[in-house]
């Protein structure tokens, strides 16, 4: 018995755009799935769908994974195939579930085309009108063997290949290229079935991996040849690689979540050090340690204390960091008519807190490409003003920095604004008032700086004296 239980993750209310990338199963969500996995233990074969992987839904315990952990195969879309990045985005779980993502019909026109051979769970993922398809089922390609729910050994006693072919025209011929031979040969129509099979000796392939062709004719003379590898015992299932599985198996809420205090701790750090008096016993340190091992000073850090520790580089600076995950983003239309608060932590609507965490996601792009950016372009700026006043031309690369960072947050603007209502973009806290107004304050101020305004001179010398 074939068993597919199907499941929703969407937001609960759903969010508008951008804010609705992430999946979210309450406890009741929770408590109904274990009831599906509890009557699927019955089953032969159990095939999970829903539309979000599960490394972006935010699952109260045990876990979707945990949950689903019975079934051969997880079926998703959501991020199909990262716009091209990862055409077959694949992975399989701790618990041997398989994790297939299907890439998008509205622009790539794809579906998936599944079988069961005999408890053997096959499928191939092909485009709309794309005449004759077929899957050889058995034997099953060795990229998806799933032995901890599947009875492998099942091939190593099989008396014939299997492929299913199908096309509106018509099946004229299906033909199997056996290992180790040259030519393909005819398998046999079963009844008038899409089944043709062909017998085989399966104990000539009993060590190794081998490969296995079939060449499908439809009566319009189009043809499809498929090839996959296989093996009928002691199976090495191949691994889908680091990113695909980092993609599909990571709990990315978590991840971007500490991203986003990490990348904020980082640069409140760095400000901290070099914007205040801490910089001085930092350095003079590193003097006596390099000095002493005839490595020359530092100047660098003395540099960008010198540029840092400008009273308006390092309020502004600070400010436009901690506001990001301290601060309310902005007020806007979230769902329908409904207004909420925006946080990096959730969304305030209603009297109650709803889970977001794309906010997460963006607060690492917010801190990642701008913040982290406007705080070294400012800093490398200002040194550049107080240590040669005079040099022009080769500031150019600083204010076409500053150009690009705000063409980026009046995109993001944009996208607010369409989403959320003008009102999100008067009380934007993120983008507006700690984003532009900051990014171009300091680009005037530093423009405009006047010469010998900070003395590099006001550091402790430090002596180092040799025996």
């Amino acid at each position: 018995m074939l068993l597919a239980n199907s499941r929703g993750e969407s937001p609960d209310p759903g969010f508008r755009r951008p804010f609705n990338f992430f999946g979210v199963l309450t406890e009741e969500d929770m408590r109904h799935l274990e009831v599906l996995a509890k009557n699927s233990r019955e089953s032969n074969v159990t095939v999970w769908f829903g539309h979000y992987p599960t490394s972006v839904i935010s699952s109260a315990a045990p876990g979707i994974a945990n949950v689903m952990s019975g079934g051969v195969a997880y079926l998703s879309g959501h991020l199909h195939t990262l716009g091209g990045l990862l055409p077959e985005l694949y992975a399989m779980q701790k618990s041997g579930t398989l994790e297939l993502e299907l890439g998008d019909w509205k622009d790539n026109r794809l579906f998936r085309l599944m079988a069961v051979d005999h408890d053997l769970f096959s499928f191939t993922d092909v485009n709309f009108n794309d005449w004759p398809m077929a899957i050889i089922t058995n034997p099953k390609d060795v990229r998806f063997y799933a032995p901890v729910h599947e009875p492998l050994d099942r091939i190593s006693r099989s008396t014939h290949v299997r492929v299913l072919a199908f096309s509106p025209r018509g099946i004229r011929s299906v033909e199997v290229q056996l290992p180790d031979e040259k030519t393909f040969k005819p398998a046999k129509r079963v009844d008038d079935s899409p089944l043709f099979i062909l017998p085989w000796d399966v104990s000539r392939y009993a060590v190794g991996t081998h490969t296995i062709r079939a060449k499908i004719t439809d009566n319009d003379g189009r043809v499809r040849e498929i090839v996959h590898d296989f093996a009928t015992r002691d199976a090495e299932v191949p691994t889908f690689g680091i990113i695909r599985r980092l993609v599909l198996m990571a709990d990315l809420g978590k991840l971007f979540a500490t991203l986003t205090y990490g990348i904020a701790f980082a640069n409140l750090f760095v400000l901290m050090v070099f914007g205040t008096n801490a910089i001085k016993t930092v350095y003079g340190m590193l003097v006596r340690r390099f000095a002493l091992l005839g490595v020359p000073s530092i100047s660098v850090f003395r540099d960008l204390h010198a540029a840092l520790s400008i009273p308006w580089v390092f309020r502004t600076l600070f400010f436009s960091t901690a506001y990001v995950v301290v601060m309310p983003w902005f007020y806007g239309e979230i769902v329908g008519e409904a207004h909420g608060t925006v946080f990096t932590y959730g969304i305030w609507m209603d009297g109650q807190w709803l889970q977001g965490q794309m906010t997460y996601m963006f607060a690492v792009t917010h801190l990642s490409l701008h913040c982290t950016p406007l705080s070294l372009c400012t800093a490398l700026y200002v040194r550049s003003r107080l240590k040669h006043p005079a040099a022009k031309m080769s500031r150019i690369f600083y204010h076409v920095v500053y150009v690009l960072i705000l063409l980026l947050e009046l995109w993001s603007l944009k996208i607010f604004a369409d989403s959320y209502g003008m009102i999100s973009v008067t009380t934007n806290g993120i983008l507006v008032y700690s984003g532009i107004m900051p990014a171009l304050f300091l680009w005037w101020k530093s423009w405009n700086l006047p010469s010998g305004q900070s003395d590099t001179s006001k550091y402790t010398k430090v002596q180092v004296h040799r025996k």
